[in-house]
């Protein structure tokens, strides 16, 4: 759904800085571009009602899990609560806190960065959907897995480090950090987030 922003996004800019002598055909592809946008997700959204054997099969499969856009009221509620009562949430939620936070960062460093705009589209698309919706806090970072776009600035920085022992130190230990949370969540947390 977040594709589609960004392929309208770049139609309307592509049509607008078209020259005033160029004739109006010549704005065809950014149109097309952001008409077949769509097509995947409704693809996939006509293929779940399929399977479940009605239309809005997606959004039943939604609310399931008490998933509904409500602008991030439940993200600031659950966020007070990771950071004024520690002591009462589980590790992964102060794992899932801390990438939220990352991630809202990342986003002001990629609306500010200069990346094109479909990348900013998508990525500040992403960052509405992760922190306005009211599934279980654990959940949103599912809505992060293709937010890579965000660490596209790290990425940058990253190679503009010269020493190699320094990207070997930053890199495995983001690695093995990733490692440890991951050992953490299927041995030892009672849910997974």
């Amino acid at each position: 759904m977040v594709a589609i922003d960004g392929a309208a996004a770049v139609a309307l800019v592509r049509i607008r800085r078209r020259p005033a002598r160029q004739p109006a055909k010549a704005g065809w592809r950014p149109c097309l571009g952001a008409l077949i946008a769509p097509l995947g997700w409704l693809g996939f959204i006509t293929w779940v009602g399929a399977r479940l054997g009605h239309w809005d099969g997606y959004f039943a499969v939604q609310r399931l899990w008490r998933s509904r856009f409500d602008w991030g009221v439940t993200t600031v509620r659950q966020l007070g609560r990771v950071f004024l009562h520690p002591t009462s949430v589980p590790f992964a939620w102060m794992v899932v806190a801390l990438v939220l936070c990352a991630a809202i960062a990342l986003g002001a460093v990629t609306v500010t960065h200069g990346q094109p705009l479909p990348l900013v589209v998508y990525s500040v698309g992403l960052l509405v959907i992760a922190v306005g919706d009211s599934a279980f806090f654990g959940a949103r970072a599912r809505f992060l897995v293709p937010a890579f776009p965000l660490l596209l600035p790290l990425a940058i920085g990253l190679a503009r480090v010269r020493s190699g022992s320094v990207r070997v130190l930053l890199l495995g230990s983001t690695t093995a950090l990733s490692a440890l949370y991951g050992a953490y969540l299927v041995f030892a947390a009672g849910h997974a987030p």
